[in-house]
């Protein structure tokens, strides 16, 4: 409530699932894809876990929204 009160909270809306063991590389991306729109805001986890797959998929993932037409922003 006192954060709330502070700062403008922002919550991210897809999640990449990177962090699964079950999920490979490619299934993420695609998960990824299928669920961002215009403004969304995408969760990747920077751990041991799902590093491998963030490397994998981040640049594919960047790729494929500039050539969309997007634009990244720091929030």
């Amino acid at each position: 409530k006192v954060l709330k009160n502070q700062f403008k909270l922002i919550m991210w809306d897809v999640l990449s699932w990177d962090f699964d063991p079950n999920t490979t590389s490619e299934k993420c991306y695609k998960n990824i894809i299928k669920n961002t729109k215009n403004g969304s805001i995408i969760v990747m986890h920077e751990n041991d876990k799902s590093i491998h797959k963030v490397k994998q998929v981040l640049p594919k993932l960047l790729k494929y929204y500039k050539a969309e037409g997007y634009a990244f922003e720091v929030l």
